[in-house]
């Protein structure tokens, strides 16, 4: 008797319950049936190139760029890379700022004794 147990158990070894009591109903749950999920698809070389194309637009391609960067359901490689490229952007921005600062700054004896 022991040994029909034992062989019976080694049968079901492996297989899906078959009483709904004995697994959880979402056992065969996938991600895309989640409303709020996002798209983990990799993005094609043409949606790079029209992602990197959209910065030689001036106004354009800041406004997409903090769309895609803050948008709620988008493809998270293409946020990570929006924010590092507004981050980078940032850092440019003040660099240029201080740069002219100083410059000005550096001329601004020049100019003053120019017209004296």
């Amino acid at each position: 008797m022991e040994e029909n147990y034992n062989d019976q158990k080694e049968e079901n070894y492996g297989q899906m319950p078959t009483n709904s009591f004995e697994y959880n109903q979402d056992y065969n749950y996938t991600p895309t049936q989640d409303y709020n999920q996002q798209n983990n698809n990799v993005m094609s070389v043409g949606e790079w190139f029209l992602m990197i194309l959209a910065t030689i637009v001036p106004c354009l391609g800041l406004v997409l760029y903090l769309v895609w960067a803050f948008g709620s359901n988008d493809n998270p490689n293409r946020k990570n890379y929006c924010r590092a490229w507004l981050i980078f952007y940032l850092i440019q921005t003040v660099l240029v700022i201080i740069i002219l600062v100083v410059f000005s700054a550096s001329l601004m004896p020049v100019i003053m004794n120019s017209y004296y």
